[in-house]
Formats: C-alpha cells, structure tokens, sequence
C-alpha cells in the first residue's frame, strides 16, 4: 500500500481512523495512506422534510467522512463532504438514494483533491 506524507493528530479523526497505520498509534503519526479529496453535492428532488440531513450525518459518521450538509431555500439539499476518496464515493451513492422516504432526481458533484481536511465532524448548518 503506498503511503502519503501527512501528519494526523487525534483532531484530524477522519483522516486517522481511516488509515489501518494511523490507527495502530496513538496521538500524532505520519500517514501516506490513499489520498484525501472533497466533494460537493447538489441534491435535487424530494429531500427536505424526510430527515436526508440527519441521515447523511449518520453516514458520513459511518464512513469516517467530515464536513456538513445543509437545505438550501431552492427545496434542495447541498453538502461538502471531505475525506478518504474510496469513502467519499460509498457516501455520493447514498446520497443518489438518500433514506428511504426521500426521492432523490439528480445530484451534482464537484470534486477536488485535497491535502488534508478542513473540518474535524460532519453537521448540520443552517439553511441559506
């Protein structure tokens, strides 16, 4: 497995959890595990008022995955996710899906690689 140069600290809990060296350690550790990236999702459809909030922070949570999600007055939903890309790719198809009483039309991604994570927990922001 090819390893990244990047230094993690218990702050950086995304990035240490997801890598099996950095997990092996304890506090501050180098890490050259696969590559970090960000995403930006757009979600059309029924999505507001069918908790596609609260269940994308269940899942980012599960995926190890930081950032936050927000409605937008449009009747969408948008997030920006961070994390590792393999990761970030489980959590764009369930956004495709959404929980189960959601009605999902379309999603748009931008993504982006990035060289560590900005935020420490994925949460719910306010509605713009």
């Amino acid at each position: 497995m090819e390893h990244r140069n990047e230094i993690h600290s218990l702050f950086d809990l995304g990035q240490w959890l997801s890598c099996k060296v950095c997990f092996a350690f304890s506090t501050t550790v180098m890490c050259r595990s696969k590559p970090f990236a960000a995403v930006t999702l757009k979600i059309f459809g029924r999505v507001q008022g069918v908790c596609y909030r609260a269940s994308a922070v269940e899942k980012a949570e599960e995926l190890d995955l930081v950032g936050w999600v927000r409605n937008n007055r449009d009747g969408t939903v948008e997030a920006e996710v961070q994390g590792v890309r393999d990761n970030l790719k489980f959590f764009v198809e369930w956004c495709k899906r959404g929980p189960d009483v959601a009605k999902v039309t379309k999603v748009q991604e931008q993504w982006k690689d990035i060289d560590r994570v900005e935020y420490t927990s994925f949460r719910v922001e306010r509605t713009i």
